[in-house]
């Protein structure tokens, strides 16, 4: 799919200028689903296979290559990096999995099939995903003073 700053534009109707984006339609799938799916792998499932391939990479460097002769101190401070980073990774999957989660059943769903549950989850989630930045500084804050 191309980029989604081809199809914005500004369209005046009547007496308002609305800016919008026209994605094109074709018979094989919804444009709206085929956008999501799009940023779904590229927004979402791309990034994730990333960070965890190099937070791995990063982890088993600081479990294999831990000294024996440091002391207990500094042996404490590569635990704390490891669990950081794992605390880290799984916030951030636990927040945006959500989001994405619920961004693919609401292109499955009919707009009138969407009950006073799912527009709180819609909301919750939404506060997740976005939160999500806020996290990090409030995770690292509480980890450097164990």
């Amino acid at each position: 799919m191309i980029p989604i700053f081809l199809y914005s534009d500004v369209y005046d109707n009547e007496s308002v200028t609305i800016c919008n984006i026209l994605l094109p339609q074709n018979d094989y799938i919804d444009a709206h689903q085929a956008f999501t799916l799009y940023s779904f792998t590229l927004g979402f499932c791309a990034p994730i296979l990333l960070i965890v391939f190099y937070n791995i990479r990063i982890i088993i460097q600081l479990i294999s290559k831990r000294p024996t002769n440091f002391s207990n101190n500094k042996k404490n401070n590569s635990k704390k990096v490891t669990y950081l980073l794992i605390v880290l990774i799984f916030v951030y999957i636990l927040c945006w999995s959500l989001h994405w989660f619920r961004q693919i059943l609401l292109i499955t769903l009919q707009p009138n099939e969407v009950s006073n549950g799912l527009k709180y989850f819609i909301i919750i989630t939404g506060c997740m995903a976005y939160a999500n930045s806020g996290h990090y500084p409030l995770l690292i804050f509480f980890f450097n003073n164990k």
